[in-house]
């Protein structure tokens, strides 16, 4: 008798697993998509602050030198405010860079190669001839 592959075996007698088997690679496969989705607009949202306080830092640190060639220094009340009204944003944007960096973009579906390679492992095992029993084993 022509020894048949258990895969095929399997696939002949219960089709059905065959859909569970791709359903859940699927779900998997979903799960990764969406987790990476939610990563990207988070970053995408922190860089967009980002460079929302660095033109605001632009802004008034433009402001802020305008005001310095038109008033003499000494004439200021509060000289250090033209140095501190565009750090705040400065110091904002610069943590929001940093804050969008930690949050690292995975696209490489780790959890579906792993499980790939358990199948395949699964798969080279049952593909390995088994040992003959002898002549008792008919």
């Amino acid at each position: 008798m022509m020894f048949l592959h258990p895969l095929f075996k399997t696939l002949v007698t219960r089709p059905e697993l065959l859909a569970e088997h791709a359903g859940a690679y699927l779900e998997l496969a979903s799960a990764e998509a969406a987790e990476a989705a939610l990563r990207l607009r988070l970053r995408c949202m922190l860089a967009g602050a980002a460079l929302l306080c660095a033109a605001l830092a632009l802004v008034l640190g433009g402001m802020a030198l305008l005001l310095l060639a038109v008033l003499p220094l000494d004439q200021m009340p509060a000289p250090w405010a033209l140095a501190a009204a565009p750090a705040v944003p400065l110091v904002g944007a610069i943590a929001l860079w940093l804050a969008q960096r930690r949050h690292a973009l995975d696209l490489s579906f780790g959890l579906v190669r792993e499980q790939f390679a358990l199948d395949r492992q699964l798969l080279q095992k049952l593909s390995r001839p088994r040992p003959s029993a002898g002549p008792s084993e008919a």
